[in-house]
C-alpha cells in the first residue's frame, strides 16, 4: 500500500503528476475519468461555438437550472457509505488480528505439559506451535479466498503455513478458513481433555470466544464483500451526475460562445474559465463516484488496499517469539520459595520502582498506578476561543500546537498572495487573461455589455457552487481524521482504564492462606508488585 505523509499530500501537486508512485494510488489513474474530462470538453467546445436557435436554447434554459444540490445530496450519501463499509471491513480485520494474537499468547501461556522435562513437554510444545501455525494459516487463506475472484486459494503462498496432507482436506472445500478455526477448536478441547490446559475452566471459555470472535469478523467481511451497495442507487446517482454535468456544459457554453466578440486576452479568458470549471466538476464529481470502485474490495492487493501482508507478517513474528518465551516464562512457581526480608525491604523496593509509574499505598491493600504526566498543551477553554489572537504570536507555546506551527502553510499563504497581487494589480496581458471576468467592467464596449454580463454572472455562480462542493468533500476528510483520531483515544484509555482495574484487582484478590506472617506472605505481596 503507499504510505504518504500527509502534509506532502496536502501541500504540493505531486498527485497530478502521471509519473509518480503517488499517481497510481489516486482516482487520476482511471482511464474512465479521463475518458469523461475529454468528452465534456469536446461537447462544451462544439455546443460553444454553434451559433443556431436549438443550440441557444440549451445555452440559456441551462444557466436557470441547478441540479447540483440533489447531486451533493446524493453524493453525501454515497461517499458515506463507501467509506464506512470500508472502515467497517478495515476494523474487522484489525479485529482477526487482535484476537489471533491474543489467542497465541493464551496458547502459550496455558497449553503446558503437567510434567517437567522428558517427551510430553515435548510433544506440547509441538502442539503449541500447530495452533500458532493455524493461527497464521486461517488469515492467509481468507484474505486470498477474498482477494480472488471465485475465492480461489493458491497453496504456493500458504507453503510454509499447511502439509501436504492438511492440504489435501482444505483444497475442495468452500469455507476453507472456516475449517482451519474447527482443528484449533479441536485441538484446544484434546488439551482440557488432557489436562494439558491450565485452569479449564477459564481459558477454554476464553479460547473459544475468541477463535468464534476470528471466525464471525472474517464472515462478516465475506458478506460486505459479496453485498455491493445496491444497484438502483449507484444508477440514480450515476444518471443525477450526467445530468448534472450535462446542464453545467449547457451553462458554461453560453460563457465560452460570447467569446466571438472579443480577441486576444479577454476571448482566451472566456475559454480558459469554461474548460477550468468543467474539468473541476468533472474531477469531483466522478472522483467521488470511483471511490466505489477503489475501495469495493481492500483485499485486491492494490496501491489502495489493506497493508494485510504487512499485518500478517507482523503477527507471524509476534506468535512465533510468543512461542520462544513460552519455555522461559520468568518464575513459573512464584510461590514455590519464601522471600526473606521485611516487611521495610518490601517497601523500600516498591519505592524504587521508576517515578513515572509509582506504586503507592500499603503493600497488603490495593495498590494504585499514577498516570505519567501529560505532556500535551493544556488550554483554558474560554482563553483559546475568545482571545485567538494568542494563537498569533511566534514565540508562545500556544503557536506550537496549532496548525499555524506548520512552515508549509507560511509557504502556501506567501505564495498565494503574491498570485493574488500580481493578478489583482498587474496590466499584463497573462494575468488579465486568469482574472474572474467582471460582470461590471468599464472596459468592455456598450454593445456586448449584456451578454458578457451574463457569461460572467454564469461563471461566478458556477463557482460558488463548486466552492459548496469543495466544502463538502472537505468536511468528509475532516471528519474521518477526527473518527480516527478519537478511535485510537478511546482504544488508550480502554488500555489504561483495564490497567486500573486490574491493579485493584490483584490488591483485592490475589493474598496468600491467612495466617501470621511468614515467607508466604511476603512472597505474594513482591508478586502482586512485580504484576503492577
Amino acid at each position: 500500500i503507499l504510505w504518504y505523509t500527509p502534509w506532502r499530500a496536502h501541500f504540493t501537486s505531486l498527485p497530478l503528476v502521471p509519473w509518480t508512485p503517488w499517481y497510481k494510488g489516486t482516482f487520476l489513474n482511471s482511464p474512465f475519468l479521463w475518458f469523461q474530462i475529454v468528452v465534456w470538453l469536446v461537447y462544451l467546445s462544439i455546443l460553444g461555438t454553434v451559433d443556431r436557435k436549438g443550440a441557444d436554447v440549451l445555452r440559456k434554459s441551462s444557466a436557470e437550472i441547478d441540479l447540483q444540490s440533489l447531486v451533493n445530496f446524493l453524493l453525501g450519501l454515497f461517499v458515506g457509505l463507501v467509506l464506512a463499509r470500508w472502515w467497517s471491513m478495515r476494523t474487522l480485520f484489525q479485529r482477526v488480528m487482535s484476537h489471533s494474537v491474543n489467542t497465541a499468547q493464551m496458547v502459550a501461556t496455558y497449553v503446558r505439559s503437567p510434567t517437567a522435562g522428558g517427551a510430553a513437554e515435548k510433544e506440547v510444545a509441538e502442539l503449541r506451535c500447530k495452533v500458532v501455525r493455524y493461527l497464521n494459516l486461517a488469515p492467509a487463506i481468507a484474505c486470498q479466498m477474498f482477494s480472488n475472484p471465485g475465492g480461489k486459494v493458491n497453496r504456493e503462498p500458504l507453503a510454509q503455513l499447511v502439509t501436504e496432507e492438511e492440504w489435501e482436506v482444505l483444497k475442495d472445500h468452500p469455507a476453507k478458513f472456516v475449517v482451519v478455526y474447527m482443528w484449533i477448536a479441536s485441538l484446544v478441547r484434546w488439551c482440557a481433555q488432557k489436562d494439558i490446559l491450565v485452569s479449564p475452566k477459564a481459558s477454554l471459555p476464553l479460547l473459544q470466544k475468541n477463535l468464534s470472535r476470528m471466525r464471525g469478523s472474517f464472515g462478516d467481511i465475506g458478506m460486505y464483500i459479496n453485498a455491493q451497495i445496491p444497484l438502483c442507487y449507484v444508477h440514480l446517482l450515476s444518471i443525477a451526475i450526467h445530468m448534472s454535468l450535462f446542464v453545467l456544459a449547457n451553462s458554461l457554453a453560453s460563457v465560452e460562445f460570447v467569446q466571438q466578440y472579443f480577441t486576444g486576452a479577454r476571448r482566451f479568458q472566456l475559454y480558459f474559465w469554461p474548460w477550468f470549471l468543467s474539468i473541476m466538476w468533472t474531477i469531483a464529481y466522478w472522483g467521488l463516484m470511483l471511490l466505489q470502485s477503489l475501495f469495493e474490495n481492500p483485499f485486491n492487493y492494490k496501491s489502495y488496499g489493506f497493508p494485510q501482508e504487512i499485518y500478517r507478517e507482523q503477527m507471524w513474528k509476534l506468535t512465533n517469539l510468543m512461542l520462544e518465551q513460552s519455555n522461559q516464562l520468568p518464575h513459573q512457581t512464584p510461590l514455590g520459595e519464601a522471600v526473606a526480608g521485611s516487611v521495610d525491604d518490601l517497601r523500600h523496593a516498591i519505592s524504587k520502582l521508576p517515578p513515572s509509574l509509582p506504586v503507592t499505598k500499603s503493600w497488603i491493600s490495593t495498590l494504585e498506578i499514577q498516570m505519567e504526566p501529560l505532556r500535551i498543551l493544556r488550554y483554558d477553554s474560554t482563553r483559546a476561543n475568545m482571545l485567538s489572537s494568542t494563537f498569533f504570536i511566534p514565540w508562545t507555546p500556544w503557536f506550537k500546537g496549532t496548525f499555524l506551527g506548520t512552515p508549509h502553510l507560511w509557504v502556501l499563504m506567501i505564495f498565494w498572495a503574491v498570485v493574488l497581487s500580481w493578478l489583482g494589480f498587474s496590466e499584463d496581458p497573462v494575468a488579465r487573461t486568469f482574472r474572474m471576468p467582471d460582470p461590471t467592467d468599464p472596459s468592455i464596449p456598450a454593445a456586448v455589455q449584456p451578454i458578457y454580463s451574463a457569461a460572467a454572472t454564469t461563471l461566478s455562480s458556477n463557482f460558488s457552487k463548486f466552492q459548496k462542493l469543495a466544502i463538502f468533500i472537505l468536511g468528509l476528510y475532516v471528519s474521518l481524521t477526527l473518527a480516527r483520531w478519537w478511535s485510537m483515544r478511546d482504544i488508550y484509555q480502554g488500555v489504561c482504564n483495564r490497567t486500573k482495574d486490574l491493579a485493584v484487582m490483584v490488591g483485592a484478590y490475589l493474598h496468600a492462606p491467612d495466617h501470621e506472617g511468614g515467607g508466604d506472605t511476603k512472597t505474594v505481596a513482591h508478586l502482586r508488585m512485580k504484576i503492577v
